[in-house]
Parts: C-alpha cells; structure tokens; sequence
C-alpha cells in the first residue's frame, strides 16, 4: 500500500467521537484505530490531531511491512500495534512531560493493576464490614458510615501498596517481568452518547440524598432530636423516594452500559421523574412534608411555610422537568 492508496491520516478523536459514523453507533474497527483512541485520549485537545496522524502513519508503515511478508489487513495490524508497543508509553514521548510517577517503563502496568484492584476490593470489604455491623445491631447511620468508612480505607491502603510494590520494581531487578502490554487491551470504539463522569455523578448524588434521608431519620440531627422529613411519612414517602433513587442509580448504569439513552430507558426515567415529583409537590403545597416540631422550633409563621413550599415545589417541577427533557432530547440525538 503507498501514499495514494493509503487512507488519508485523520485524527482519532473526530467531531463525534473514536470510531463513530454519522449514522450509527459503531463501525468496522481495526487494531490501529483502537491503538490511535488508546494512545491519544490522555492528551490535550490541540496535540490530538497531530499525534493521531504521526502514529498513523507510522502504524501503517509498519502494517506494510507484515503485509508485505504474508500477512492479511486483519493480522498485519495486530502485528504493527504489538511491535510498536504500550500504547500509553508511547503517547508518553509525545508529552512534553513524561510520566513520572513512577517511570515509563512501569508506569501502565502500575496504572492497570491498581484499577483493577480499586474496583475489585474496597467496595467488597466494606459492603462485608457493614453487613456484620447490621447483624451486631447498630443503627443505620452507623451501619452506613462504618462501610463507607472501612472501603475508603481499604482503598488507600490498595493504593499504598500497589505503589510500593511497583517503586520496587522500578528499583530492582524485576523490572523484566513487569506485566506486559497486549493488544487484546485496547479500547473499543463503540461511541458514547453518555459519559462516565455523568453517570458517576449521578449515581454518587442518588447514594448521597438517600444516605441523608435516612441519616436525618436515625440521627435526627436537629435540636432535641428533631428530624427534617415528617417521621409520620416513612409509612410511604421515605420509601417510595428510596427506591425511586435506587432505579434511577440503575437507569443511569444501564444507559452507560449501552452507551446511549434509548426510548425505554427514558420512559422508566420519566416514570420515575413523576413518582417522585407529583406525591412531593403535593406534600410541600401542602406544608406537610417537613417535621412539625422543626416548624415549631424555628418559630415560621403560616405566611412563611408557604411562600418557602411553593419556592421549593416549583423547583422539585422544574428539575423533574429538565431532567426528563435532556433525556428525551439525548434519545433524539443518538439516532
């Protein structure tokens, strides 16, 4: 293959994303296109092209050359992306700052490996210790902040360790045996309409309001142990919102999952917008949703409560409603 029948170096991180097309989600994609999203995504925005196009080009050359010895498209990129080796080393020698942490040389295996054992332990171990905490007795918060407590620490602990071990390496002799690279690695190039850090983020916020839902209710942290929500409504409100966040954490998954909203996962998200909008709206215009005694103890008058419930109801509707608007309108988007 020369220069005129070579496709054209273009950059791997386009308009729309690694490997997408205008009209659909996925596409054919060979070992070099995945090696190039691999290599390239850490970089910054304005040394993407110019990289991508470089290591394209030098990928291809050395796919010539494997076709040239036998071998088909398929194999012969393999070949190349192999040879040339870790893709996050090699974007290193395109950083006007080298990967330091530890050294370019272990740097990628350090960084696999400790994901790996961040995703796999803490969360585990902590889930355990909690569950042993409930079986003693404790109260919810306790239960709660002991959990989270013990799988942050087993976290850092992950880290601490896994950094050491490889600093050892770095330094010893072991250096040789250090884990190597495989293609089998690279990223696909299915695209994403629905970012990792939004699902994060929305799964971290569902945990985090039903964490203080319920830890107002057990530690009723107000004077003389006044609660925030009604006590009367955990015979169905508190409930129905708890389960109404722990849908909508699993919604959020599913979409990344997929990659894209689709028409039933935004049906089940508006379902749940309306559950937990309607029977709130409700409870605020009808000044009950608060704990009477924390009404009586910050001594609002009637006037009051209802020019700060209708505030509050209007932006329960407002949220609800955008929310549901984004998800319909990323559907729209994604076909």
């Amino acid at each position: 293959m020369d220069a005129r029948t070579r496709p054209a170096p273009t950059s791997p991180d386009g308009p729309r994303g690694p490997g997408s097309t205008a009209g659909g989600h996925d596409r054919p994609a060979g070992w070099i296109d995945r090696y190039l999203a691999a290599a390239t995504r850490w970089l910054p925005a304005a040394e993407r092209g110019e990289v991508g196009a470089d290591l394209r080009e030098r990928l291809e050359d050395l796919a010539d050359r494997h076709r040239a010895a036998g071998l088909d498209d398929a194999a012969a990129e393999e070949a190349a992306v192999r040879e040339l080796g870790d893709p996050s080393r090699v974007a290193a020698q395109y950083r006007d700052r080298p990967l330091q942490l530890i050294g370019p040389d272990v740097f990628p295996a350090w960084w696999r490996m400790l994901w790996r054992l961040l995703v796999a332990v803490p969360v585990p171990v902590g889930a355990v210790v909690a569950l042993a905490t409930a079986a003693g007795g404790a109260r919810v918060g306790t239960v709660v902040t002991t959990g989270l407590g013990t799988a942050w620490n087993v976290a850092l602990q992950v880290a601490f360790w896994t950094t050491l071990a490889f600093a050892l390496v770095e330094h010893g002799r072991g250096r040789a045996r250090c884990e190597e690279w495989d293609p089998a690695d690279l990223p696909s190039l299915r695209r994403r309409d629905v970012a990792l850090a939004d699902t994060v983020a929305t799964v971290a916020v569902t945990a985090v309001l039903a964490g203080l839902l319920v830890w107002q209710a057990v530690e009723r942290p107000i004077s003389d142990g006044i609660a925030l929500v009604d006590p009367a409504l955990w015979s169905w409100w508190v409930p129905l919102v708890l389960a109404v966040l722990a849908v909508e954490a699993v919604v959020a998954v599913a979409a990344y999952r997929r990659g894209m909203w689709t028409v039933s996962l935004a049906t089940v998200r508006t379902v749940l917008a309306v559950v937990f909008a309607v029977p709130t709206t409700w409870l605020l215009l009808d000044g009950a949703l608060l704990d009477p005694a924390l009404i009586s103890d910050l001594g609002w008058d009637a006037a009051t409560i209802e020019v700060a419930s209708r505030v509050v109801a209007l932006a329960v509707v407002l949220i609800s409603l955008g929310e549901v608007l984004q998800t319909w309108w990323a559907v729209r988007r994604s076909r």
